[in-house]
């Protein structure tokens, strides 16, 4: 175990730096999964949308809802890895006497370590809630329009 605490100089200084980039890409490869999960979820949805458009089977709207959920779920589990993994970084740079060098388990940072630790904090984060919720909308909108609505007509 390596005291973080101090500065470390000499030939430990470059294994800390070393730890931090591992720490950074792997926070970078969550971000980078995030945004493109809700690429995918935009190119299929909108691939369902038009289907449905073209053929008028609005079970494929139903699928689209499916997709956007999924995607949500998927995109929340990453932010919820991602802030673990800020939080494992953030007490590697402050000091933390109790994270080993190269430790990579965020296993500790859990809900009871911090309410931004929870699944439910992440889905309704900004980023998640603010993306796929006006989506889900769209998609449901268009079902009841498409069950409903259309069969009145």
């Amino acid at each position: 175990m390596i005291d973080i605490s101090d500065n470390i100089v000499g030939n430990d200084n470059a294994s800390y730096l070393q730890y931090l980039r591992f720490l950074q890409d792997v926070i970078a490869r969550m971000n980078r999964n995030s945004f493109q999960l809700k690429g995918w979820c935009i190119t299929i949805v909108t691939a369902l949308v038009a289907l449905e458009a073209k053929t008028g089977a609005c079970c494929l709207l139903v699928a689209a809802i499916f997709a956007v959920l999924a995607f949500g779920f998927l995109d929340g589990y990453y932010l919820l890895t991602e802030r673990r993994f800020r939080g494992l970084y953030k007490d590697v740079i402050n000091g933390r006497s109790n994270v080993k060098l190269f430790e990579m388990s965020i296993s500790r940072y859990t809900k009871q370590h911090g309410s931004k630790y929870g699944y439910r904090h992440a889905l309704c984060s900004g980023s998640v809630c603010g993306f796929y919720l006006p989506l889900l909308s769209l998609c449901v909108a268009g079902w009841f329009a498409c069950t409903f609505i259309s069969k009145v007509a």
